[in-house]
């Protein structure tokens, strides 16, 4: 018994030493994490497998809105050439000076050869080495064979140096750390909803139809060649690694939009797939934008042309009356051609007449003389994080973690480890 009391006790302070040396070596952990100040929820414990956030370590960039005839291609130093998808090696080089790829009835054509396949892989040994159209690349690049002759560029690249290249896309550095730390999550998160849509061949587009990613280095206006993800930029992304909205312990699309105007819109009203967080909030940080409030003047000819053609109605448009919306809500409008009423929401209205003339479809309408004068708020579909609001609210200290649960209420903001 003795014996038996004696083994007992020094099993005790075995494992009291064990969890003493846990808690020394978690703290020590943590001290040695400097650049992760946030501090993210983590997931339920109860969240089934079925419904957890799925992700993948690359995602595929389509770097041409529409199949083209043939797209500019470099690459500096060493690469091979593969069959998407295999191991195998079909071509190789040590380099590979300013060309075309385009396609060919048997396959595709990358500067003088031409590989019998559908789509190809080409992947340099180092990174950045990819230039199409004049901009450098992170990771490899696919070329795939599109009908009627025409093909499309994608980017593949691990998903930290696109989240780098998209925080300076979407966001200037003067909006604050914790502005771009919040854009960062946010478009994380709506890269990956992207990927879970299992697109064959590629997840987002580089421009603002899905998200702007600029890449490596550009060129601007004037032909400087600029830095698409800086030291910045990745800085951000790494304290931000892994992090991501979930709504009940899935991914949601977390759209945004530059200026939400004073309130964001319910999202349900613009987007079929928008998930509860997206809310309509009031939002009084964006003021400083220049688009907080704008006026836009059209004449009568032009608007009775574009709505005539959208309405197949001829006529010239005698009035556009708007339908007060719910809060949150996108306006509808009354058009008046001809004699007869029309209704049409604010968002086809805006689409119809011109997105780059309406900064968004939050306006009232009034006509003078020959004119129709629109005066309206906000620019872009105010749905989700307001970019300006976001860099008023790092303005006024909030972190963002508190910018994030403001423009997604009831989301969770989560780390996925493996990213």
């Amino acid at each position: 018994m003795v014996i038996e009391r004696a083994r007992n006790r020094l099993w005790r302070q075995v494992a009291f030493c064990g969890v003493v040396l846990a808690c020394v070596i978690g703290w020590l952990t943590l001290l040695s994490r400097p650049d992760r100040p946030l501090q993210p929820l983590a997931l339920k414990a109860n969240t089934r497998d079925s419904e957890r956030p799925t992700y993948s370590p690359d995602i595929r960039v389509n770097l041409t809105a529409t199949p083209r005839e043939n797209v500019r291609l470099s690459v500096d130093g060493p690469f091979d050439v593969r069959p998407v998808g295999t191991t195998e090696v079909a071509g190789f080089g040590k380099q590979l000076r300013a060309c075309t790829v385009s396609a060919t009835k048997s396959g595709i054509r990358v500067d003088d050869t031409v590989y019998p396949m559908t789509r190809l892989e080409i992947i340099p040994d180092k990174s950045p080495a990819i230039w199409i159209e004049g901009r450098q690349y992170r990771g490899r690049v696919r070329f795939f064979r599109k009908s009627g002759g025409k093909i499309i560029a994608v980017n593949v690249l691990p998903m930290n140096d696109y989240i780098a290249s998209v925080i300076n896309g979407e966001m200037p550095l003067v909006f604050g750390r914790a502005a771009r730390q919040a854009q960062a999550v946010v478009a994380r998160t709506y890269a990956l909803a992207q990927m879970n849509r299992k697109h064959p061949q590629y997840d987002v587009f580089a421009s603002s139809r899905s998200q702007k990613y600029i890449g490596h280095k550009y060129r601007d206006s004037k032909g400087r060649l600029l830095a698409g993800d800086d030291r910045t930029s990745r800085e951000v992304a790494r304290e931000t690694a892994g992090m991501i909205c979930t709504y009940k312990g899935k991914i949601f699309t977390t759209y945004y939009s530059a200026v939400c105007g004073g309130q964001t819109a319910l999202g349900t009203t613009v987007f079929p797939d928008a998930a509860p967080p997206l809310q309509s909030v009031p939002c009084r940080y964006c003021q400083s934008a220049k688009r907080f409030q704008w006026t836009v003047k059209l004449s009568r000819n032009e608007v009775s042309r574009r709505l005539g053609t959208h309405l197949k109605k001829q006529g010239a448009v005698e009035g556009l009356r708007r339908i007060s919306p719910k809060r949150g809500e996108v306006p509808s409008f009354e058009a008046l051609i001809s004699g007869r009423k029309q209704t049409i929401s604010g968002a086809t209205l805006r689409r119809v007449l011109s997105t780059t003339k309406l900064p968004s479809p939050y306006f009232n309408v009034r006509v003078e003389g020959n004119f129709f004068i629109f005066e309206g708020r906000g620019h872009g579909h105010t749905v989700g994080l307001c970019q300006w609001g976001a860099h008023g609210q790092a303005q006024s200290g909030r972190t963002c973690l508190e910018i994030l649960q403001y423009y997604y209420p009831g989301s969770d903001i989560v780390i996925l480890e493996d990213m």
